[in-house]
């Protein structure tokens, strides 16, 4: 290329390097001039583009090497460089040598419905070839993944442009674009050069490609009948909708004849929950996006018919943040996605949990999630952020709650930092996949029972702080070993009791991590003597003082009249000395979170799978970040056949971790029916563990 200072390895075209910008700078579109730019015209052909600009870094400002442009060079040199820019510092700078061919390209997914689409380019060309047959040229365009290129691909030849002055071109790609149809796509440009000894140097800079589009249709709409209402999932083709800007849900009855009712959601986010509907009715869905050219709607989903017996829920598939909290009061995440009412017709017991993706922007700002019933928070939990910056904690929080009959009631998610936060921000959500962040939800599901007492149901909490100094990192010890929570239970016939513990955990000397397990006394237990029948660890290598939202989870069998003693014990994960002490309850004396300790009895019969792993496992390197893997196929699988339509509730729950610092661990759930249809992880529960 000949430009002093900015010599590199060529980046290339992933996979095939240079020899797909090979293929589209010599392929006879570009040699032929095709529907080129041909002669120059007075005053330059311009042209300005319609609709808005969809290429990241179009003016090339974030240098070389460039995170979204990938620069090829058969002579081995950088092509963006921190030259000759029409605006801003940098462009993309192309050949100067004989026998050259230098490119940049981008990637794009096209949209679904294509109304309008641009390309336009600033391009200067220098040449020392005064000849007219000057065979040096500036090309640029759209081509498919086999370097394929569009018929409206342009060419300049230096025997037209060559006066060394800036001129601006565009091309209209809306026939190509509308034929490739949600397919991936390269916008380029690129020089090239002959071996006649006289070189042409061209700059490029400000390679825009403005699209107007329809939202994306949305596809496999998926009903999950709740309580009164319905959650309502739906797939789109391009991350990012290609602009939907909102969605509008109708419901329908009869078969889809007699409409129900609509909401809107003035969001683009791909799930959302219709409330309002009546138990025991079927409804079917359809789904309509939205953005300023246009809308586009789905086919209908399946039939749902929500049911008392269902949870109430609300889930958010948005981000939220928090900036400058005053450390004391509690805010509503959001009152509209992340709020539900709920009421009984029996008196019944309100197990109520929250799960959230919690980070913070600035180190030193925990982040505090709650349960507010009635505008009051009746449980709350800390997720860590003393070190750790934009490291997600899947925080969890659950407590039980009295309901009478006939009473209604407000359920909020809420939260705040746990001091005073000016100028720092607190975030709730990771992400994003496409347009959607980790889901954010609140369940509630209702238990027949008076006060707190049920046969199906116990519960148990404790608001003291415990701490466990010079533990051996093998003897597992009350958490207590008085006041903790514990259970004295007798089961009402056989089945399954699944028990979950829940605290914050923390360390104030860094390296010491924190293990919660949930200890059984009763027939048949302890499984094995000294351990727990679960345990989950609590990460403290490097983030003290930074409490950890844990939940460790449990499952037995159970025989009727049977009596069981269920307690949580805790330990380090390494022996430490006197001078280390790890705690369980964050927060500030006479107002530590709550540790709880709750247990769920299942009859036999009810359906309850499970599958449990003691392997680790482990993944390296071999990803790019965004296709999800099987953790392991086959000991991590169920397989469930209900007998009659019903709601699934799934959970899972892994200790994750990483051993270099910057990359966070996603864990997902996916859901595949029998008729193969595939439901994406992010559709069915995603959360993301820091690893800052």
């Amino acid at each position: 290329m000949g430009l002093e200072g900015v010599a590199s390895p060529a980046v290339g075209h992933p996979g095939t390097n240079a020899e797909w910008m090979a293929r589209v700078l010599h392929g006879p579109a570009a040699v032929q001039k095709a529907s080129g730019i041909g002669a120059r015209v007075a005053g330059s052909a311009t042209a300005s583009p319609v609709g808005p600009q969809v290429l990241d870094d179009p003016g090339f400002e974030r240098g070389h090497p460039n995170p979204y442009w990938t620069e090829s060079s058969n002579q081995g040199y950088a092509v963006i460089v921190r030259a000759g820019a029409h605006s801003g510092a940098w462009s993309a700078a192309l050949c100067g040598d004989n026998s050259c061919s230098d490119g940049v390209e981008q990637g794009y997914l096209s949209p679904e419905l294509t109304l309008t689409a641009t390309l336009s380019v600033w391009f200067r060309m220098i040449s020392h070839d005064p000849s007219a047959g000057c065979g040096d040229y500036f090309t640029f365009g759209i081509a498919d993944d086999n370097g394929n290129t569009s018929p409206s691909m342009a060419s300049a030849y230096c025997t037209d442009w060559a006066d060394g002055n800036w001129h601006h071109v565009s091309i209209d790609e809306t026939t190509p674009m509308r034929n490739f149809n949600v397919y991936p796509f390269h916008v380029f440009a690129g020089g090239v050069t002959d071996g006649d000894g006289l070189s042409t140097l061209s700059f490029a800079d400000d390679l825009d490609l403005a699209v107007t589009a329809l939202p994306d249709i949305p596809h496999a709409v998926l009903a999950e009948a709740d309580n009164g209402a319905a959650t309502i999932k739906w797939t789109i083709d391009t991350p990012t909708g290609s602009g939907t800007t909102s969605y509008t849900i109708d419901a329908y009855t009869n078969g889809g004849a007699t409409m129900a009712g609509t909401e809107n959601y003035a969001n683009p986010t791909t799930t959302e929950v219709f409330h309002g509907l009546t138990n025991g009715t079927t409804y079917t869905f359809k789904v309509t996006g939205h953005n300023p050219y246009g809308s586009s709607v789905s086919d209908a989903s399946n039939p749902a018919t929500p049911d008392p017996a269902y949870p109430f829920v609300a889930v958010s598939d948005q981000q939220y943040r928090f900036a400058g909290s005053d450390g004391t009061a509690w805010k509503d995440m959001d009152p509209t996605y992340l709020a539900t009412t709920i009421t009984s017709p029996t008196d019944a017991l309100a197990l109520i949990s929250g799960n959230v993706d919690l980070w913070t922007a600035n180190a030193g700002y925990n982040q505090d999630i709650g349960i507010a019933v009635d505008g009051a928070v009746a449980a709350w939990k800390e997720s860590g952020g003393f070190g750790g910056t934009f490291s997600p904690n899947a925080a969890f929080v659950q407590t039980v709650v009295p309901i009478v009959a006939g009473t209604v009631h407000t359920i909020k998610l809420a939260w705040k930092t746990n001091r005073p936060a000016g100028g720092a921000t607190i975030f709730a959500g990771a992400g994003p996949i496409g347009l959607d962040f980790s889901p954010t939800r609140l369940t509630v599901q209702l238990v027949p029972g008076t006060g707190l007492v049920s046969p199906n149901l116990a519960t148990d909490v404790s608001l003291q702080q415990f701490r466990l100094t010079g533990s051996d990192g093998v003897t597992w010890v009350d958490l207590g070993p008085t006041s903790a929570p514990a259970l004295s239970w007798s089961a009402p016939d056989d089945g399954t009791a699944i028990i979950t513990g829940n605290a914050d955990l923390w360390t104030t000397v860094a390296g010491y991590n924190q293990d919660i397990g949930i200890t059984v006394s009763g027939p048949g237990f302890p499984s094995v003597s000294g351990q727990p029948e679960s345990w989950k660890e609590s990460g403290g290598n490097t983030g003290t003082f930074s409490p950890n939202a844990a939940l460790v989870r449990a499952s037995i069998p159970v025989t009727k009249g049977a009596a069981y003693g269920v307690k949580l014990q805790w330990k380090t994960n390494q022996p430490s000395p006197a001078s280390v002490s790890i705690f369980a309850g964050a927060g500030v004396t006479g107002r530590f979170s709550p540790a709880r300790l709750t247990l769920l009895f299942v009859p036999n019969g009810s359906g309850y799978t499970e599958k449990i792993s003691t392997q680790q496992y482990r993944t390296a390197g071999t990803d790019i970040g965004f296709r999800w893997v099987d953790m392991d196929p086959t000991g991590l699988s169920l397989t469930i056949s209900p007998p009659r339509s019903c709601l699934a509730l799934l959970s899972a729950n892994v200790d994750l971790w990483t051993d270099t610092a910057g990359y966070n661990q996603d864990i997902a759930m996916v859901v595949v029916d029998d008729h193969t249809i595939y439901h994406s992880p992010d559709k069915f529960g995603w959360k993301e563990s820091g690893g800052r």
